[in-house]
């Protein structure tokens, strides 16, 4: 699984639209968007926003790109 696709399932697992979760981390409903879609990354940022917001650890895979 995809750490986009992830990310909505956790949002979804929480009963939460893009616009609300973004509201909650600081970000638009558009980033939050191209982050599910693998289109940005998920920051670190993010993730320590997620964290403290909610309370819950939220984790990826980081792997490095290929040449």
């Amino acid at each position: 699984m995809k750490n986009g696709e992830e990310l909505k399932n956790f949002r979804l697992g929480l009963m939460e639209i893009q616009e609300d979760f973004a509201a909650k981390l600081g970000v638009t409903a558009n980033y939050i968007s191209l982050m599910e879609n693998d289109a940005k990354p998920i920051t670190p940022q993010i993730l320590q926003k997620i964290a403290d917001v909610y309370k819950q650890k939220f984790s990826i895979e980081i792997s490095p790109k290929a040449n």
